[in-house]
């Protein structure tokens, strides 16, 4: 299985090593601390002050509590917070993958004179059988006992590919090697998966294995509007500082509003075709989200009057939007045929829009025109069929957010550009709301 650069860097970043042997950096929902997940073996008889980790920059972390599994070869060390953890855990259980990669530092490796990432290894493994709490897969790489000695509590990673684009996510971690039954010991590997953890984290009353951005909206605010194609990044400043205000005043940030509630109710009108769960925690997605949500604040506000006032701004939301997402790069000519025709649209009302969230080449306008479907019959099932049939016959508008935004700030730097927050704050709503209203305001939903 070959992965290509950009996750290979992804994965090689998240691996750390834990004294003999291998870890791997996962974010829990907690702002103030972060999660290496490794072997029980590696660090059970080692103190909690003796415990050595490097990280792939070579720098050295300390271990501030560590959470042994009750039967299981699995631990949990709660390290000083990390921004930089991007990897989330793989959940997809309907069926155990049948490949995976290994990342770890094999002891054949090791060398103090040398960077940590020039010691690290991968090994691709084939699956093999498994049980409730632990797989065993095949080591492709066919390595000898003494030549993967070291990678216990190594980062198990399952590479997925969707539309020509490949994604990560951790499935597990590496705790043994099997001996087969012609008595080799070099070619079966164990795997406890990810949510064996899990037994861990509900026994200590831990955070879970999530993002810390899906818990608020705070964690997205500061990154709303920032990767728009200006000629000044500065031009837009004031619309970054009122639209982050406004947030904080109509107290998004306070409130039941956040990703994890969004997945936990909405998450059917948010997953698109062949999409897998674990996508849509996606920081992308998140900041494109609130994106939204701070121009629906400016041209239609929730009513803070009414009980539950949040619950009932949700759902006004996804009566009036279908979002589609996705972090691939879609060139725009293909979005209406590979991303919207095949997605499960069933929960669109008639006069609702649907709101794609993607990244790649703009199109000519907001409003992405219908094209002609042509045979995409080539890999889907009936049921895909039936969808793209369906589809094919609905009339909603469908709004390219990033195009609207193009539009309504990028193609308007300069006006803004002489405004600011402290003398022009009425005037810059007023300019949002006149820009966007007329794609998005609906009064029929």
């Amino acid at each position: 299985m070959m992965v290509n650069k950009e996750v290979l860097n992804s994965l090689n970043t998240h691996s750390v090593i834990v004294c003999e042997g291998s870890g791997v950096l996962i974010q829990p929902a907690s702002d103030e601390y972060s999660y290496i997940l490794t072997a029980k073996h590696v660090i059970e008889d080692i103190e909690i002050k003796d415990i050595e980790i490097t990280d792939s920059d070579d720098k050295l972390l300390t271990a501030l509590n560590v959470y042994h599994h009750k039967e299981l070869d699995a631990s949990i060390v709660k390290v000083k917070f990390r921004g930089d953890i991007t990897i989330s855990a793989f959940y997809e259980l309907e069926e155990v993958p049948r490949t995976l990669s290994l990342k770890g530092f094999p002891k054949k490796t090791r060398n103090p004179d040398t960077s940590c990432l020039s010691q690290i290894e991968s090994y691709q493994l084939q699956l093999i059988s498994t049980l409730q709490n632990s797989w065993v897969y095949r080591n492709e790489s066919y390595a000898p006992y003494e030549d993967i000695e070291g990678c216990s509590g190594g980062g198990v990673f399952y590479v997925h590919h969707v539309d020509g684009h490949e994604k990560a996510s951790l499935a597990g971690i590496e705790t043994q090697v099997i001996r087969n039954k012609e008595g080799l010991s070099h070619d079966h590997l164990g795997v406890i998966p990810i949510h064996a953890f899990h037994d861990i984290i509900r026994d200590k009353c831990l955070p879970e294995l999530k993002p810390v951005y899906l818990t608020n909206f705070k964690f997205c605010k500061n990154d709303i509007f920032n990767s728009l194609d200006l000629d000044s990044t500065n031009n837009l400043d004031c619309v970054r500082q009122t639209l982050r205000a406004l947030i904080e005043e109509q107290k998004i940030t306070v409130s039941t509003i956040t990703p994890e509630k969004i997945l936990d109710t909405f998450e059917d009108q948010i997953l698109s075709c062949r999409q897998l769960n674990c996508e849509l925690e996606e920081q992308s997605l998140w900041i494109w989200f609130l994106e939204f949500i701070a121009i629906q604040l400016v041209i239609s506000p929730p009513d803070f009057t009414v009980d539950s006032w949040e619950s009932k701004y949700l759902d006004y939301i996804f009566d009036s939007y279908r979002f589609v997402y996705s972090s691939n790069e879609i060139g725009h000519r293909s979005l209406y045929r590979k991303l919207v025709l095949p997605t499960d649209l069933s929960s669109l009302k008639e006069k609702s829009k649907i709101m794609l969230l993607v990244n790649g080449t703009l199109p000519k306008t907001p409003l992405l025109p219908r094209t002609t479907v042509g045979n995409i019959s080539n890999g889907l099932s009936e049921s895909d069929i039936s969808t793209v049939r369906t589809n094919s016959k609905r009339s909603n508008e469908i709004v390219h957010w990033n195009r609207l935004n193009d539009e309504c700030l990028s193609e308007s730097e300069i006006e803004f550009s002489s405004l600011n927050i402290f003398d022009n704050e009425d005037q810059i709503i007023k300019m949002l709301k006149d820009k966007y209203t007329p794609y998005l305001l609906n009064d029929e939903c």
